[in-house]
C-alpha cells in the first residue's frame, strides 16, 4: 500500500479508539481492510448500529460519509490510486482541447441562502470588506461587501478542494491556494498542490508545490513572510519552504503530518510550527526564516497526539497558544507559552471536550490579536475563553456546528470570522455573537436530488451536514428534515407528497410539500447503507421502493407499511434502483457488487452480474426509454482498464462498453432522455458528458458548470431542462429545449457562456405565466412584460438579485389575447421570450 495513502488513513483512523503507533506506514493493509477495521469498531457500538442514539461528536458520521465516497472508488486491489483525479483532469483538458464542448450554458439554482463545510477564511491585509473563504468541495470565494455577497473564483481549476488561503499583504492581488482536504469528504486527496494568483484571484497557476510534489495531499497551512518573501506550507508529506513565491520549494521538514506553521507577528526569522507524525511529533521552532528547525521540548505532552493548530496574538508575539486532540479524536488539552516558545504549559485540560471524538476533523483555536486572554475555540461545538483558555463558555448562537477555519480582521480586531460545517459566520464584536453570511454561497454538498414532473419548481434534494432541502419557486431553498439527506421523491400525481431520508434508510413522508416529516419505516426489518436509493412505481405514485443491505422493500401505501420483495438477495449494499418506461414491469437493482433483473413487477429476479466487466462499484442504473432489453450501468471506480459505463441489450445477459473516450473518472449518475432517447447523460467526479449516438462517442457537456463532484442528474422532459445536483456546488440546471446533435462531419464550435436564462412556462396562458430566469453573476435585475409595441404592460422584478435561478409568477388573467414578449435584463446584457396569452 502506498504510503501516501496510509498517511491520509491514518489521519481518519483518528476517530477510532486506534493509537497511531500502532499502525505502521509499512503496514500491508489495503484501504478497503481499513474500512473493514473502523466498521469493526463501529460495530460494537450497539446504539449507532442501530440508529437510535444522538452520535453527535463521536466521529461516527463523518467517518461514514468518508466511507460512503472512498469506498466506491477503491480499485479492484482494494486500494486508491495515486494521481487518479489529476490524470482524469488533463483527459477532461485533451477532450475539450480535440472536441470542445457543448449545450448550453448552466446556470444554479441554489441553495444560495446555506453553505457547505467551509476550510478556510483569510481576510485582505488592508480592506476589511473583501474576505476569500475555501470550502472542502465548493472551490473559493471571495465578497467585497463583507459577505453580503460572493462571487466564485477558479470553476475552472482541477480541484474544488481548497484548505488553505495566503494573501502577500505586500501585494495582495497575490494570492496562494493549499488544495485537497484530508478529513473525510469528497475532495479529500485529490488536490491540486499549491495553486498562485497574481491578479487577486480572477486567474490561477501551478507552483513548484504542484501535484507530482505534493501526491495530491492535503495543505494544512500557508504562511507568508512579507519581510522576506518567504512562504512556509504545511502539508500531510513535509513542511516546505520557498523563497521565490512559489516557483521552487525545498522540504525543510520530513514527511509528515504537519498541521499549522505560524510567523511571529514582528520578527523576521521566527516562525512556529507543529506536526504529529512519528518522530517529527510536537511543536517546532525555527530562528532563520524557517530554514532549520528545533523541537520545544519543556512542558510539552510527548504522547498520544493527534489533530492540532496554533494560534499567535498579534499584540503579545511571545504568547502561544497550542491546541491538540488526542488519539481516539478527544481534546488532549491546550498548552500555552508565554516565552515565544521556550516552555509550554498546559492551560486547559479539555473539559468539557470541545471536540467530542471528531478532534480529527474538526479543530480550529484562534486568539484576539489585542487581547492574549481571548481564545477561540472550535470543535463539535464553539467555545470563548476570558482568562487565557483557564475555562471556556459555549457561544449560544446560531453558528452551524463543526468547525474548521477562524480568521481575525487584521484591520479590526472586533470582527472574527468562522468557517464551519454549515458555512461562514460572523461576528463584530469580539467574538461574542454572530451572523450568518452564507447568501450567495453556493456550496452545498449533495448527495442525490428529485424534482416534481407536475410542478417543474418544485426540486429537492439530500446534502451533507444539512440535511434535506427543498427548492419552491425560490433559491432561497428551505429545510424539511435535518441531518443528513439523501435519495428523495416527489409524487408525479400530487407534488405535495414529498418523501426524503435520513442516514441508512430512515424513510420520512410529508403530505403538505415538505412540512410535517413523519417516519414511514413499518415493516423494513434492516439499515440500508449510508445512502440509501429509492425508486417510485412509473405506474402508481403510492408504490415506492428502497434498496438496503440485503433487501429490497415494497410500500404500496406511500410508506404506510412495507414488506420485502422476495428473491432479491442483495449482496453487498444498495445504490440504484430503476424501472422501465417502456414496460413497467421491468426493473433492475444494482448494489456495490451485484445486478438484478426482474420482468414482472418485481415477483422474480435474474442475477446477471456475470456478464458485467467489473470488479468495483456500481453506482447507478437506467433503462432505455423505449426497449425493455436494454439497460445502462455506470461505476464509480477509478481504473484504467474497467469501463465505467457498460450497456446490454439482452435483459444484462451480457454487456459490453460504451465509455470509449472518456476520462478515467468515476461516473457516479446517468440519465437518458425519453425524448431522443440515443441521448445519453453521465455525471462524473468532474463533471456532465452527453452522447448523441447511443454512447459511441462522447462530448463534454458543461459549459458555465465548475468542475465539480456530480452525484446525481434528473430530465424534465415536459420543460426539456436537465437538472444535476453536485457535491460541493449546489444543484445546476441547463436549458435543453432548443439542443441538437451535431452534424457528424462539423467541428462544434466552442460555446459561450451566456449570463442569463429565460424560459416560460405554462404558455398560452389564460390566467398566469411562470418566468423561469437565471443569472451567473449578481447584479441588478430588471424582468417584464411587454407588448408588441414594446410598452411594459407588467413589471415583474427590479431588484439587486444573487446568480440563481428563480420563479416569478405573473397574473395575465387581466391581459386581452395575444403575443407578448418577457424581457431580463441584468448585468449589462438582455434576453427575451415570447409570451402567448388566449382568453
Amino acid at each position: 500500500m502506498n504510503r501516501k495513502w496510509v498517511q491520509i488513513i491514518i489521519a481518519v483512523v483518528g476517530c477510532l479508539a486506534f493509537t497511531l503507533g500502532t499502525i505502521s506506514a509499512d503496514s500491508r493493509m489495503t484501504t478497503r481492510e481499513y474500512f473493514e477495521k473502523w466498521d469493526n469498531h463501529f460495530k460494537d457500538l450497539t446504539e449507532m448500529r442501530a440508529g437510535t442514539a444522538n452520535t453527535s461528536g463521536t466521529g461516527f458520521k463523518p467517518y461514514q460519509r468518508f466511507k460512503w465516497f472512498f469506498e466506491r472508488r477503491l480499485s479492484p486491489d482494494g486500494n486508491m490510486i495515486p494521481g487518479v483525479r489529476w490524470k482524469a483532469y488533463d483527459q477532461l483538458q485533451e477532450m475539450v482541447n480535440e472536441k470542445g464542448r457543448d449545450g448550453e450554458t448552466w446556470f444554479t439554482l441554489g441553495p444560495i441562502n446555506v453553505a457547505g463545510r467551509c476550510l478556510a477564511i483569510e481576510v485582505h491585509p488592508t480592506n476589511s470588506d473583501i474576505v476569500y473563504a475555501g470550502f472542502a468541495s465548493g472551490g473559493i470565494w471571495m465578497t467585497t461587501d463583507s459577505g453580503s455577497n460572493w462571487a466564485p473564483l477558479g470553476d475552472d481549476l482541477p480541484t474544488m478542494a481548497v484548505s488553505a488561503i495566503e494573501i502577500d499583504s505586500n501585494n495582495p492581488d497575490r494570492i496562494w491556494i493549499g488544495t485537497g482536504e484530508g478529513w473525510g469528504n469528497t475532495d479529500a486527496v485529490h488536490g491540486a498542490g499549491l495553486l498562485r494568483s497574481l491578479d487577486g484571484g480572477l486567474t490561477w497557476g501551478t507552483t513548484g508545490f504542484n501535484y507530482s510534489v505534493s501526491s495530491g495531499l492535503d495543505v494544512f497551512e500557508l504562511e507568508y513572510n512579507p519581510a522576506t518573501g518567504t512562504l512556509l506550507l504545511a502539508a500531510e508529506n513535509g513542511l516546505w519552504r520557498s523563497t521565490d513565491g512559489g516557483d521552487s520549494f525545498d522540504e525543510v521538514m520530513p514527511s509528515g503530518k504537519w498541521m499549522d506553521v505560524q510567523l511571529k507577528k514582528g520578527s523576521t526569522d521566527t516562525i512556529f510550527a507543529c506536526s504529529y507524525y512519528w518522530a517529527e511529533m510536537g511543536f517546532w521552532r525555527s530562528t532563520d526564516d524557517g530554514l532549520t528547525w528545533t523541537r520545544c521540548t519543556t512542558g510539552v505532552p510527548t504522547a498520544g497526539l493527534s489533530n492540532m493548530r496554533l494560534a499567535l496574538c498579534d499584540a503579545y508575539p511571545d504568547i502561544i497558544y497550542w491546541a491538540i486532540a488526542n488519539g481516539s479524536g478527544g481534546m488532549l488539552g491546550i498548552w500555552r507559552s508565554v516565552d515565544g516558545g521556550d516552555s509550554f504549559a498546559q492551560e486547559y485540560s479539555g473539559s468539557p471536550n470541545h471536540y467530542g471524538t471528531q478532534g480529527w476533523y474538526n479543530l480550529t483555536i484562534a486568539v484576539d490579536p489585542t487581547n492574549p486572554n481571548r481564545v477561540m475555540s472550535g470543535g463539535v461545538e464553539f467555545y470563548r475563553s476570558t482568562n487565557g483558555g483557564t475555562s471556556f463558555s459555549q457561544i449560544a448562537s446560531n453558528v452551524h456546528v463543526d468547525h474548521h477555519a477562524t480568521a481575525w480582521d487584521p484591520s479590526n480586531p472586533a470582527i472574527f470570522w468562522v468557517g464551519s460545517d454549515g458555512g461562514v459566520y460572523r461576528s463584530a464584536n469580539s467574538g461574542v455573537s454572530y451572523s450568518n453570511k452564507n447568501l450567495g454561497l453556493v456550496t452545498m454538498q449533495f448527495y442525490a436530488m428529485n424534482h416534481s414532473k407536475t410542478l417543474p419548481t418544485r426540486a429537492l434534494g439530500g446534502t451533507q451536514d444539512n440535511g434535506t432541502y427543498i427548492f419552491n419557486d425560490n433559491p432561497n431553498w428551505g429545510s424539511i428534515l435535518g441531518g443528513d439527506g439523501f435519495f428523495c421523491e416527489v409524487d408525479y400525481a400530487d407534488p405535495n407528497y414529498v418523501y426524503a431520508e435520513l442516514y441508512f434508510g430512515d424513510h420520512r413522508r410529508s403530505s403538505t410539500g415538505g412540512t410535517g416529516m413523519v417516519s414511514i419505516n413499518s415493516g423494513i426489518t434492516e439499515n440500508g447503507p449510508w445512502s440509501t436509493p429509492t425508486h417510485m412505481d412509473f405506474a402508481n405514485p403510492a408504490v415506492l421502493y428502497t434498496a438496503h443491505n440485503t433487501t429490497v422493500f415494497r410500500t404500496t401505501n406511500r410508506g404506510n407499511s412495507w414488506s420485502p420483495i422476495t428473491s432479491v438477495p442483495i449482496s453487498g449494499y444498495g445504490t440504484s434502483i430503476h424501472q422501465s418506461l417502456n414496460n413497467p414491469d421491468y426493473f433492475v437493482v444494482t448494489s456495490n457488487q451485484k445486478i438484478w433483473v426482474s420482468t414482472d413487477h418485481g415477483n422474480t429476479w435474474n442475477d446477471r452480474t456475470s456478464g458485467v466487466i467489473t470488479a468495483g462499484t456500481l453506482s447507478d442504473s437506467h433503462y432505455h426509454p423505449d426497449d425493455p432489453n436494454t439497460i445502462l450501468i455506470t461505476l464509480a471506480t477509478y481504473s484504467s482498464t474497467q469501463p465505467q459505463v457498460q450497456k446490454t441489450t439482452d435483459q444484462g445477459l451480457s454487456w459490453f462498453p460504451i465509455e470509449y473516450g472518456l476520462p478515467e473518472e468515476p461516473v457516479n449518475t446517468i440519465e437518458i432522455d425519453p425524448s431522443h432517447p440515443d441521448w445519453y447523460f453521465i455525471g462524473t467526479d468532474l463533471g456532465v458528458y452527453i452522447s448523441y449516438n447511443a454512447g459511441a462517442t462522447w462530448t463534454p457537456f458543461n459549459v458555465g458548470l465548475p468542475h465539480v463532484v456530480c452525484s446525481d442528474l434528473r430530465l424534465h422532459n415536459d420543460e426539456r431542462f436537465l437538472r444535476v445536483a453536485t457535491h460541493g456546488r449546489g444543484m445546476w440546471e441547463v436549458d435543453i429545449s432548443n439542443l441538437t446533435a451535431p452534424a457528424a462531419d462539423v467541428q462544434p464550435v466552442e460555446p459561450q457562456i451566456q449570463p442569463l436564462t429565460l424560459r416560460v412556462l405554462g404558455t398560452p396562458a389564460t390566467n398566469s405565466v411562470v418566468l423561469h430566469y437565471g443569472l451567473r453573476r449578481a447584479g441588478a435585475v430588471k424582468l417584464a412584460l411587454y407588448d408588441v409595441t414594446g410598452r411594459m404592460v407588467k413589471g415583474v422584478v427590479d431588484d439587486f438579485a444573487q446568480a440563481k435561478i428563480d420563479n416569478a409568477t405573473v397574473d395575465v388573467s387581466d391581459l386581452p389575447s395575444g403575443v407578448y414578449f418577457a424581457r431580463l435584463e441584468a448585468n449589462g446584457a438582455s434576453i427575451s421570450r415570447k409570451v402567448v396569452v388566449e382568453k
